[in-house]
C-alpha cells in the first residue's frame, strides 16, 4: 500500500521491491537484475547512469521502473544510507515539504503538556529523561545526535552529549562541543527549572548526559528513544520527528528576527533583506544559509517577514493560539491565513 502521496505518473517502490544491482567491471560497472542476468537495454542503462551513483556506494539497489519515485539506494563508505529519486519526485517534495509544519503545531501543545508532566517524576527513569532531553530540543533546536558519528567523527548532537560539553554557572548551563560536519557548537540555556534538571541529571555517573536507571543498571538514550517518546499518544496516522522541531524553531526564528535583519538593512543599503535573515537565523540553528533556507525555514512565513514590518499578531490569534508564545502565534496566524 502506497505510503506517501505521489504525483501524477509516479509510482510507490522501495528498496525491498525486486531490483537491479550493479557488480564491478573493469574500471566501471555492469548491471545485473534479481536473476542475476546482465542487463542489455540500452535506454535502461542509460537511464541508470543519468543517476550519477557515486562509485563508493555499496549495497546498490536500483529500480527496475522508469516511474519509480525512488530510483536508486546504496551504503556510503561510513555505510549512511543514501537515495536517488526521480526528478518529478524531487520537484515534488520540495515543494510540499513545509506542509508537515502545521501539522506539527498541532501536536506541540500537548507534547508540551506531557513532558512538563513526565519532568516532575521523582526518579530518574527513561521517561523523564527523554522528557528533559524533549525540553532542551524544543527550548534550543539542538539536532538529535547519532551514536555512530559520536564514535567515528567526534561529532555530537543532544542524545550523545557528554558532561564535559556543559558547564554551569549562576547564569545557566553552556554547552561547546563539535557538531555536524565538525561545526563548533556554542549554546545556551538561560531556563532556570531546566537548567537545574540539567545539573541533576549530568551527576548521574557515565560519560554521557542523558543517562537513566532502571532495575537492570544505568542506560543511555538514544535518538529512536526519543523518536518514540515523542511520538507516543499521537492522533492516529500522525508522526513527528525530531527534526520537525528545527523546521519549525527555524520558522519561528525568521519571526523573532526579522526586525533585527530590517534594522541591519536600513544601516547597510545594499544587504539584501531575505540573505540578511536566513543568515541570523542559520547562525542559531548551526546550518549554512543555503540549507537553512531550503530546509529550516517556510518560504511563506520568509516572504511575509521580508515584505513586512513591526507586526504582531492578531487579538484573534492570541485568542486562537494561547498555547503558544507570540511568535509561534504570528507564525500560524501566516500560515493559516
Amino acid at each position: 500500500m502506497t505510503q506517501i502521496d505521489l504525483p501524477k505518473g509516479l509510482i510507490y517502490v522501495c528498496d525491498e521491491d525486486p531490483g537491479l544491482t550493479r557488480k564491478r567491471r573493469g574500471r566501471g560497472f555492469m548491471f545485473v537484475d534479481s536473476s542475476g542476468n546482465r542487463l542489455e537495454d540500452k535506454d535502461m542503462i542509460e537511464r541508470i547512469k543519468k543517476l550519477a551513483i557515486p562509485p563508493a556506494w555499496k549495497d546498490v539497489w536500483i529500480c527496475s521502473k522508469p516511474n519509480g519515485y525512488l530510483q536508486a539506494t546504496g551504503r556510503d563508505d561510513k555505510l549512511r544510507k543514501q537515495y536517488r529519486y526521480h526528478p518529478d519526485w524531487e520537484v515534488y517534495s520540495s515543494s510540499t515539504k513545509f506542509t508537515h509544519i502545521v501539522d506539527f503545531a498541532d501536536q506541540l501543545p500537548e507534547l508540551r503538556r506531557r513532558y512538563e508532566k513526565d519532568l516532575k517524576e521523582p526518579e530518574w527513569n527513561q521517561r523523564k529523561v527523554l522528557a528533559l532531553a524533549t525540553a532542551l530540543m524544543d527550548e534550543l533546536l539542538l539536532r538529535v545526535g547519532n551514536t555512530y558519528y559520536s564514535a567515528t567523527n567526534k561529532t555530537y548532537g543532544l542524545t550523545t552529549l557528554r558532561r564535559k560539553h556543559v558547564n554551569f554557572d549562576k547564569n545557566g548551563a553552556h554547552f561547546s562541543y563539535i557538531g555536524k560536519k565538525s561545526s563548533e557548537r556554542e549554546l545556551e540555556l538561560s531556563d532556570k527549572f531546566l537548567t537545574q534538571l540539567l545539573k541533576e541529571c549530568a551527576e548521574i555517573p557515565g560519560y554521557n548526559i542523558f543517562r537513566y536507571r532502571d532495575d537492570n543498571g544505568l542506560h543511555d538514550i538514544d535518538s529512536s528513544d526519543l523518536n518514540h517518546y515523542i511520538n507516543q499518544h499521537l492522533l492516529e496516522g500522525k508522526h513527528i520527528s525530531a527534526k520537525d522541531f528545527r523546521t519549525w524553531g527555524g520558522t519561528v526564528l525568521s519571526v523573532s528576527k526579522a526586525a533585527e535583519a530590517h534594522q541591519i538593512c536600513e544601516e547597510n543599503p545594499k544587504k539584501k533583506m531575505e540573505t540578511t535573515l536566513i543568515r541570523l537565523v542559520s547562525k542559531e540553528l548551526g546550518n549554512s544559509v543555503a540549507i537553512c533556507r531550503k530546509y529550516y525555514v517556510h518560504p511563506d512565513v520568509l516572504e511575509f517577514c521580508i515584505n513586512n514590518k513591526n507586526f504582531s499578531p492578531s487579538a484573534k490569534s492570541k485568542k486562537r493560539y494561547a498555547e503558544f508564545d507570540p511568535d509561534e502565534q504570528m507564525v500560524l496566524e501566516i500560515l493559516n491565513n
